[in-house]
């Protein structure tokens, strides 16, 4: 329309599709930025659709897993074939009622394929799963926590159902021991263990502090958490608050990140001694200051406050 501005992620995806024609690229892998039905990404007519686990998040989505659901039902294309990862009874219902509509198939995780086995390793953790054409076993996969493995059985089963076949067993154990999260349970730094974590929503959160628990060792654990204004700032530090010893509240360099007070304050509210402060830097700096070598570091709260402290450990 006249008058309407296009938005840098809209000029970006434009410029993505521009690059994959000319390439020609045979399979490209679209990640909605945000939602599904309205994003720039959703204009690709995808042969096969994957929803991971529907939950409250970005409020301009909706207020309810209903209204969220919808919006992310929305990837689902006339034919396509959706794969479906372990939902709330009321997501679920939503995304049925989308392939209904369009005529789309549905595969469902613990149904049609499924993580099978898993066990916590050096580095990262030994998958098995049951895929919609085959099994899958010992696969070593470099990331932690148990959201991962779930996410690396709905990706295979994923290249399963657009391929129409069982995959190859070495090129897949190839391409998982290759696999990186920058920014996801990522350990950065020794003695103290220093951990970064983009966990910005309640549920994130809990992820984050199971596999903690499940994978890692400590004396005591420092908390560096920035969030930004539209996050669920209280959902977060009360998932987290149980294994915390100490917290350090900061703002991260995006403009709309809670003040430090603020954050401050959400800590103490569920017991937890906290400093703040007015960056990301100055809450590593007084982190560093007082943890032994045994002690962990965990940043986390946003992908922005991680973006402001990984280039202070990454070496890539």
């Amino acid at each position: 329309m006249r008058g309407e501005r296009v938005t840098y992620f809209e000029t970006l995806t434009a410029l993505a599709y521009l690059w994959f024609a000319d390439k020609p690229v045979e399979v490209g892998v679209f990640e909605v930025g945000m939602g599904g039905t309205w994003d720039a990404t959703n204009l690709i007519r995808s042969e096969v659709a994957v929803l991971c686990r529907v939950g409250l998040d970005h409020p301009e989505l909706g207020s309810t897993i209903e209204e969220v659901a919808t919006e992310k039902a929305g990837i689902i294309k006339p034919g396509s074939l959706a794969l479906v990862a372990e939902q709330p009874g009321e997501a679920l219902a939503v995304i049925h009622s989308r392939a209904a509509e369009v005529g789309a198939g549905v595969r469902l995780e613990d149904r049609d394929f499924a993580l099978s086995d898993r066990r916590v390793a050096v580095g990262g953790q030994v998958l098995g799963v049951r895929g919609l054409h085959a099994r899958y076993e010992d696969l070593f996969l470099p990331l932690h926590g148990l959201h991962q493995a779930h996410n690396a059985a709905i990706a295979i089963s994923a290249c399963e159902a657009l391929l129409e076949r069982p995959l190859t067993g070495a090129r897949l154990r190839t391409a998982l021991a290759e696999a990186s999260s920058p920014g996801r349970l990522e350990v950065v730094g020794r003695r103290p263990l220093v951990v970064l974590d983009g966990a910005h929503n309640r549920g994130g959160a809990a992820a984050v502090g199971a596999a903690l628990g499940e994978e890692f060792v400590w004396e005591r654990l420092h908390l560096v958490i920035g969030v930004l204004e539209t996050k669920d700032l209280e959902g977060i530090v009360e998932e987290l608050a149980p294994r915390v010893d100490v917290a350090y509240a900061c703002a991260n360099s995006h403009s709309k990140s809670f003040a430090p007070q603020k954050v401050a304050a959400a800590c103490e509210k569920n017991g937890l001694p906290v400093r703040a402060f007015d960056s990301v830097g100055l809450a590593l700096d007084a982190a560093e200051a007082v943890a032994s070598d045994d002690d962990m570091i965990l940043v986390t709260g946003s992908l922005y406050t991680v973006a402001d402290a990984r280039p202070r450990y990454a070496k890539d």
